[in-house]
């Protein structure tokens, strides 16, 4: 909605200030007859530029642009400044498809909006707090007309004079539409009155990488736009042309497909809205998410169903997708779920168990695992399978089985006593809880409660054991999946939120929250300004690790750079105490990365630089 005409205030007394004050309480309401009707009675008590603007307004919010238009000619062809006046009037000439009459009025208001400054600061005045919010809509104006190159230069030229907020979203609007993806995430970092700004930034920052193929955005809200397309989508048809015709409601999909806080289904929907009905930009978005380290592995599955149901690739066809740094090939077949499986997938479950009973957990693997491979999923021996990957400390292969199960049966207390089990295992002692809050205590029969109280003790007692583990909790990060290319997003997914906070620290980064931090920090890595002072405050250790990564393309093996640089044996956690290593340092500050990588079929512990980093700290460091 466009900001209510807040007037002078002096210029309007007795009755028509009353009626006017009713009148914006109306129109903030959205109930826009009531309004007219208090404008229209305190415009015949005292014709006003604030009561004609905001009658304006409200016909215009109506549908009613050539109405609104009439209201305004008398204020807009006076001779005092009026640039909200002309900014709605360009507004009602673009919604008129009179454009080349709407740059001229945007002009005009952009022109009394410079004149009203310059007297202001000729009598040493500050700009009056409600000439202000009339940016917001100068800037909006100037994007109807789709002069995004104007809206860019108004934010840097007026941005001194503290401007409301939303002026800054509507620059990041314009320097997406302009290409200028990574202006555009400086523009979105921190915004509080924008929902999912970190999110925004993350898709920015993507499009930046070719992840993304460009797209025109609209000067609105986003999530209003994105909220009221799904809802108002109900057919096939209507989503294909909200997709098409609505470059905001782009940036919403794409904003719930990179949302950790959103659920898989959700996310499923919004990608394959995207590929399904979003012509070539949409087709291409899928393609490229196969294909690049940036998505993780999940959003990539889902890219390929929606590939496959978009006609892209046939059932059973070979897909190829990159995969833990290696490209691989995939097929999507259509599964059948069932309880009361053919004799011979129970006749396999049995055997699996007995040879897991008789500690014969490989064989009893390959045969759960090929009976996974086949087009019916029989929920038990996938329950098994996963607690076999766990029993092998295979946690990346248990995890999916385990959320496919809470996908087919969300409520199923076995299946949330296991995955709690799971996250408890891996020392996630939230996840682990919030698992186990959704079993009903009472149901099962008395062994299942008993284990349910167990694990529900492990849980409860595991923030209050005193145990030195931090070195080996440091090793377990080590061990986490990483590819030799990673994304800084994929890097910092692996960071406790403690490292995600010294990162921050370093980098100077504000934030309130992880996901704040972690789009702050992306956001801070591509810009040369930054890196290069980051690089001021390194050892020479420090940058001679960087350099040695740097002439190897970006990573290398970690034994090498042990062997060279010294082990980061001993440094903990890295937080409580600074680390020693020349490795240890770097990590904490976001710098490299270190993980389990596929390295010629075989997985490598690595060392690795973002690949966000690796251009600029070559340029720095000389490499």
């Amino acid at each position: 909605m466009l900001p209510v005409y807040p007037g002078e205030g002096a210029n309007v007394s007795g009755k028509a200030a009353e009626l006017e004050a009713r009148g914006r309480q109306a129109l903030e309401k959205e109930d826009f007859a009531l309004a007219e009707s208090l404008f229209l009675q305190a415009l015949a008590e005292e014709d006003d530029p604030s009561i004609r603007n905001n009658l304006a307004l409200v016909r215009y919010m109506a549908g009613k642009p050539a109405e609104a238009l009439e209201v305004l000619e008398a204020g807009i062809n006076a001779n005092t400044p009026n640039p909200y006046g002309r900014a709605l009037a360009a507004h009602c000439l673009a919604a008129l498809g009179r454009m080349r009459e709407a740059k001229r009025m945007v002009a005009g208001a952009v022109k009394n909006f410079d004149t009203f400054l310059r007297i202001m600061k000729a009598e040493g005045r500050a700009v009056p707090e409600s000439w202000l919010e009339y940016a917001v809509i100068i800037m909006r104006s100037a994007g109807l007309v789709k002069d995004h190159g104007q809206v860019w230069d108004l934010y840097q030229r007026w941005q001194k004079l503290h401007l409301p907020a939303e002026c800054r979203y509507l620059a990041g609007i314009a320097a997406f539409n302009l290409r200028r993806f990574r202006q555009a995430a400086s523009c979105w970092i921190g915004l509080e009155q924008v929902l999912f700004s970190s999110q925004l930034q993350l898709v920015s920052i993507m499009a930046d990488k070719g992840l993304i193929p460009p797209f025109s955005l609209e000067y609105d809200w986003f999530q209003k736009v994105g909220r009221d397309c799904y809802r108002q989508a109900r057919t096939e048809a209507e989503l294909q042309a909200a997709v098409a015709e609505k470059g905001l409601f782009r940036l919403f999909l794409l904003v719930v497909v990179f949302s950790e806080s959103m659920e898989q289904e959700l996310k499923k929907i919004a990608l394959e809205a995207i590929v399904c009905h979003g012509g070539d930009w949409g087709r291409e978005v899928g393609l490229s998410f196969l294909q690049s380290s940036l998505p993780d592995d999940k959003v990539k599955l889902m890219a390929a169903e929606a590939l496959v149901k978009a006609g892209v690739f046939a059932e059973g066809e070979d897909i190829p997708i990159l995969i833990d740094g290696r490209l691989q090939v995939m097929r999507i077949m259509q599964t059948q779920v069932t309880w009361d499986p053919p004799e011979e997938i129970s006749a396999a479950y049995d055997q699996a168990l007995s040879l897991r009973d008789q500690g014969k957990v490989r064989e009893a693997l390959l045969l759960l695992e090929e009976q996974s491979r086949g087009q019916i999923i029989y929920p038990p021996a996938m329950l098994l399978l996963a607690n076999l990957y766990r029993m092998e400390k295979m946690y990346d292969k248990a995890l999916p089985l385990l959320e496919m199960l809470e996908s087919i049966a969300p409520d199923h207390p076995i299946f949330l006593f296991n995955l709690a089990a799971f996250w408890l295992a891996r020392k996630n002692e939230e996840k682990a809880k919030g698992y186990l809050e959704r079993i009903d205590p009472k149901l099962g029969n008395e062994e299942f409660r008993a284990k349910y109280r167990l694990l529900k003790l492990e849980i409860e007692t595991m923030s209050f054991r005193v145990i030195d583990y931090e070195d080996s909790l440091r090793e377990d990060i080590e061990e986490r999946k990483l590819t030799v290319d990673p994304s800084m997003v994929r890097g910092l997914r692996n960071m406790p939120a403690e490292w995600v906070r010294a990162a921050c620290a370093f980098w100077k980064v504000d934030y309130k929250t992880r996901k704040e931090g972690e789009a702050a920090l992306v956001a801070a890595v591509t810009s040369p300004a930054a890196v290069r002072r980051a690089v001021l405050q390194l050892t020479p250790e420090e940058r001679e690790l960087l350099v040695y990564l740097l002439q190897r393309g970006g990573w290398a093996r970690m034994y090498t750079v042990v062997r060279r640089f010294g082990s980061m044996d001993g440094d903990g956690l890295l937080v409580d105490e600074p680390p020693r290593s020349a490795a240890g340092k770097l990590w904490l500050k976001g710098l490299i990365f270190v993980g389990r990588a596929v390295v010629k079929n075989r997985k490598e512990k690595i060392a690795t630089i973002a690949v966000e980093l690796r251009e600029m700290l070559s340029e720095v460091l000389s490499v």
